[in-house]
Parts: C-alpha cells; structure tokens; sequence
C-alpha cells in the first residue's frame, strides 16, 4: 500500500513520522489545527478516479504534497484568498493527463483539456476567468520557464475571452492574468520540490 498525505494527517499522533522527514518537518514547524482541518477537507473532496494511476512518483501522494506545498508557500507568503481554489485545484490535477512517468511536455496540455470531467459539476468555474487559470496553469506547469504566458493566451482564444481586434486576451480576461503569472511560479515550485528535492525521502 502506498502510504499518503491524507492518511499521515490523520494518524499523525500514532505513526512514526521518521520515515516521511520532510511532511514530520512541515507538521511540527508550519501548520496549526486549523491548517491540517482545511487541508484534509480539501484532500477529502478530491476525485481519486481522475487521477495519473501509477506509482508514487506521479500518482496520488505526489499531488497531495504538490498541493501541500502549493498551500505552504502560500500561507508563508500571506497570499491565502477565495482565488486559492484555482492553484489547488491545479496542483492536485495537475497530472491527470499522463500516461506513464516519461519525461513529457505535453501531459500538462492534456491534463488541462482533461479538467473539464472534473469540474464540470462546479458553480466556481462557470466564471471563464477562473477556469482560464486553471487550465493554463495545468499546461503551463511543465513548459519551459518564459513560454507560461502562451499557456493563458490559449485558453483565453479558446474560451472567446480574446480581443480579435487588438489580437490579445480581452479585458475581463486580463483581470485574472496577474493571478496565473503568481500562481504559475508556485506551482513550479511546489513541482519541483517534490520531484527534485523532497520526493525520494518522500516516497512510501
């Protein structure tokens, strides 16, 4: 059985912590009660049938820790907010189109063109700004850094929020085109930690 974040929050007090170093760091140092209950009730609602179904390494326990991270660096940062569902969202999701754990540059194109089953039942994205976020964010996560911005031009053309005359995003769609620039780097970021620098220790 693949241990994962869910189960290590909730037997926390039980478990011997030694073997995930970096979640026992975080819990002991970052998080308060109030924390730990909004992370699993966000874990709780997640829809595990969406997910990459392979190992560790791109499967449910990585999501979960990118998520975590993703609401580390947030809370470091003071940056918590209504909008924080889009970068969570993002981050639990972000490998749904996969199909093994190559090297791809293209699964994040394809977990953004997979988001639609998932939350297809939210009144949240009915709002095209925030389903924009979220799906360029899903691209734009494992392109190379400086190519991000064609990520939310895409997903703007594609959701008729673009300006056919100026040849750019609309207006509306240039409400939320801070909010991607923010929450792409995160989103890295919070990737890379696990892939590259926490992930082994990590690993159940």
């Amino acid at each position: 059985m693949v241990i994962v974040l869910e189960y290590i929050l909730e037997n926390r007090d039980s478990l011997d912590l030694e073997e995930y170093p970096v979640v026992a760091k975080v819990l002991q140092e970052e998080l308060d009660d109030i924390d730990i209950s909004n992370i699993l009730n966000i874990i709780h609602s997640l829809k595990e049938k969406y997910l990459y179904q392979g190992t560790a390494i791109h499967g449910k326990y990585h999501s979960e820790k990118v998520f975590l991270y993703c609401y580390l660096l947030l809370k470091r940062m003071d940056c918590q907010s209504e909008y924080s569902k889009i970068l969570f969202d993002a981050a639990l999701y972000h490998d749904i189109g996969r199909q093994d754990n190559r090297e791809d540059e293209f699964h994040g194109m394809q977990s953004a063109y997979r988001i639609n089953e998932v939350i297809s039942d939210e009144e949240f994205y009915q709002d095209k700004r925030f389903l924009i976020v979220l799906k360029a964010l899903m691209d734009a996560h494992c392109r190379q850094d400086g190519n991000e911005d064609n990520s939310f031009e895409n997903f703007a053309y594609e959701l008729d929020l673009f300006n056919m005359d100026e040849n750019k995003p609309s207006e509306e769609a240039y409400e939320v085109f801070d909010l991607f620039t923010f929450y792409i780097k995160v989103l890295k970021d919070a990737d890379a930690l696990d892939r590259k620098r926490f992930g082994d220790e990590c690993q159940a």
